[in-house]
């Protein structure tokens, strides 16, 4: 009696992955209105009207003089 309650790794892996399978499946094939009110599609204009003006765009350019490395001038360094 005790064997029959015993459980197979990999019975138990292929169950897992058929339940997260079935879970993917089953949410994929729900309406995409389902969350919505008054069976209007959410859109991203509300938050976008609040914040839109505060999106700033700053570009600068500039020219860096960076230093010669000294190991660089090695002989030794520059055959790898």
């Amino acid at each position: 009696m005790a064997e029959r309650f015993k459980v197979n790794p990999k019975s138990l892996i292929i169950w897992l992955a058929a339940l997260i399978v079935f879970a993917q499946v089953a949410t994929a094939a729900l309406p995409l209105d389902w969350f919505a009110e008054k069976g209007e599609m959410p859109t991203l204009a509300p938050m976008l009207e609040r914040t839109q003006p505060a999106v700033v765009n700053i570009a600068s350019q500039s020219m860096v003089k960076v230093r010669d490395n000294p190991l660089q001038n090695d002989p030794f360094f520059r055959r790898f």
